[in-house]
């Protein structure tokens, strides 16, 4: 029995993940019609991070991976903002503490442009109560000790990639 157009319906179903490339391939289908089936390309969500610890990078990457996330890791504020703009990712994470770039002179510039919407976390050391007031005023929107940054990461990578 064949559907009429106006009652046909497109079901997605899960297809595979790419090993090499981490992306994700939807297969869909008009209900009614077996025969007409497409890959659809669905790209994995990224967050950015600027961080020189390495302690930190892993930690990051093994949460991000457990969350869904890919994520690009910066060394230069050239690289951040040029990424930044060819990908839009999902959250910024920035390591105030960070010699390889300024990380205050980041954020202002990341929230001065039209990437005001993308979330920039900070985290710092615990008694730099002063670097901490600067990266809020400069538009951080949350800036974190580095404990409670570790803490706390899984959940915060889980809330912004929309599995919470």
């Amino acid at each position: 029995m064949e559907v009429p157009a106006r009652h046909a319906r497109l079901v997605f179903t899960f297809h595979r993940r790419s090993k090499t490339s981490g992306r994700y391939f939807i297969k869909s289908a008009v209900q009614g019609k077996p025969g007409v089936s497409r890959k659809l390309y669905m790209p994995r969500k990224k967050i950015l991070a600027v961080v020189d610890d390495l302690l930190f990078t892993v930690k990051i990457g093994d949460a991000a991976k457990r969350a869904g996330l890919d994520v690009d890791f910066m060394k230069s504020e050239k690289d951040v903002l040029a990424s930044v703009g060819e990908t839009r990712p999902l959250l910024i994470i920035i390591d105030l503490n960070s010699n390889s770039v300024e990380p205050v002179q980041l954020i202002e510039t990341l929230k001065g442009g039209d990437l005001k919407p993308i979330p920039i976390i900070g985290f710092v050391s615990h008694v730099q109560g002063e670097l901490k007031m600067k990266a809020q005023d400069a538009g951080a929107n949350m800036v974190m000790a580095r404990s409670a940054f570790s803490q706390n990461l899984q959940q915060i990578l889980r809330r912004h990639a929309g599995v919470i």
